[in-house]
């Protein structure tokens, strides 16, 4: 409830959509079935709101950059929440591969 009133009131919402979730949804990561949160999407949907993908990187200096990437906006109603999950994941298994020291998890991620 108090994410839907921030979001009217003007507020941005950040997710680490690579984490675990272990209440979430299966869906597929670098070809695996993995828990994932995929709720962001229905109220996404439901507000017609962008997805704003933001892939950081840490620097040399220990600075952290901020790409602010193209939205995304889950309005087709032919593509459901976990499609639209994959497509999201596809973008971050991009950012791994394309760097994968900048990847760490502290959990269990495919388990």
């Amino acid at each position: 409830k108090d994410i839907i009133v921030a979001l009217k009131n003007g507020f941005s919402i950040v997710l680490l959509v690579d984490q675990k979730d272990s209440a979430g949804e299966e869906v597929k990561f670098f070809n695996k079935m993995t828990k994932t949160q995929i709720g962001f999407l229905k109220i996404a949907r439901k507000f017609n709101l962008p997805i704003i993908p933001i892939k950081n990187t840490r620097l040399d200096d220990g600075q952290i950059e901020l790409n602010f990437l193209e939205p995304i906006y889950h309005n087709d109603e032919k593509i459901n929440d976990k499609v639209m999950m994959e497509k999201i994941h596809k973008l971050v298994e991009s950012w791994i591969i394309s760097k994968p020291s900048q990847w760490f998890w502290q959990h269990k991620k495919f388990n």
